[in-house]
C-alpha cells in the first residue's frame, strides 16, 4: 500500500512503459499489414488435356443385290391313295352275325310314312269367312255410337267401315277400322262403341264387317 509522502518503486515504474512500448510495436505493425502489399500465393489447377488419336477406317462397296429369280413351282397332283389313305379294315363282314338276337319269321320294317309310325295329317284350320252385318240389323246388341260434340260443331260427317272379331263369349275381342272416315273423332268414337259395348250370342269364332254412317239430320 503507497501511503503519501512515499515513492514509487523503480521497477514498478518500468512495467508500465514496457507494456505501452509492445502495445505500440503491435499497433504498428497491424497498420504497416494493411497499408503494404504482398503477393498471395495462387493455386494452379491442371486440366488434363484431351488426347487425339487418328483411326484409319477403310470403306467398301456392298455389291448391289441381284434379282431373285423364282423358281418353277411343281404343281402335279398328288394320287389320290396319298391324299386319302385306305382305311383300315377292323372287321370282314359275316353273314352270319345278322341279328344280335334272334328273330323267328321274316322282319318288315315300316316306312316312317305308314303305320305304326304316322300320325294322320289333320287339315289345318280354316279362318272364319268374314260376314257382313247391316247397322241395326241382325242378331247381336249394337247400340248406336255417341256423336262426338266437336265433331257436331264443326259438321263433319262420314262413314267408318269397321271389321271386328266376335269371340266363343259373344263379346269383341278385337276391331279396326279397315276405311277409316276423313275425321279421326268420329273413327275413335265407332271403334269405342264396337270393342265396349257391343255384344252376341255366345258360339263359335265369327268375323263381321260393318257401316257406321256418322250424319247431320238438321
Amino acid at each position: 500500500m503507497l501511503l503519501r509522502g512515499e515513492e514509487w518503486p523503480a521497477s514498478d515504474a518500468v512495467l508500465p512503459v514496457l507494456t505501452l512500448i509492445i502495445w505500440g510495436i503491435c499497433l504498428g505493425v497491424g497498420i504497416l499489414g494493411l497499408l503494404l502489399r504482398y503477393p498471395r500465393p495462387k493455386i494452379a489447377f491442371k486440366v488434363p488435356q484431351p488426347v487425339l488419336q487418328a483411326l484409319q477406317v477403310e470403306l467398301k462397296a456392298e455389291p448391289m443385290p441381284t434379282e431373285r429369280t423364282e423358281q418353277p413351282v411343281d404343281v402335279t397332283p398328288l394320287p389320290a391313295e396319298e391324299i386319302a389313305p385306305a382305311p383300315l379294315v377292323v372287321a370282314q363282314p359275316s353273314q352270319a352275325i345278322t341279328f344280335a338276337v334272334p328273330v323267328a319269321g321274316p322282319v318288315h320294317v315300316a316306312p316312317l310314312n305308314q303305320a305304326p309310325y304316322s300320325r294322320p295329317i289333320l287339315p289345318a284350320p280354316q279362318p272364319p269367312r268374314v260376314r257382313t252385318l247391316t247397322f241395326g240389323e241382325g242378331e247381336g246388341r249394337q247400340p248406336a255410337p255417341e256423336y262426338p260434340r266437336r265433331a257436331l260443331q264443326e259438321r263433319q260427317q262420314g262413314v267408318v267401315q269397321i271389321q271386328f272379331v266376335v269371340g266363343e263369349s259373344g263379346q269383341v275381342t278385337s276391331a279396326e277400322a279397315t276405311q277409316p272416315c276423313p275425321w279421326p273423332a268420329l273413327n275413335e268414337a265407332a271403334l269405342r262403341t264396337v270393342r265396349e259395348r257391343w255384344r252376341f250370342p255366345a258360339g263359335a269364332l265369327r268375323i263381321y264387317e260393318i257401316a257406321i254412317r256418322f250424319q247431320i239430320t238438321n
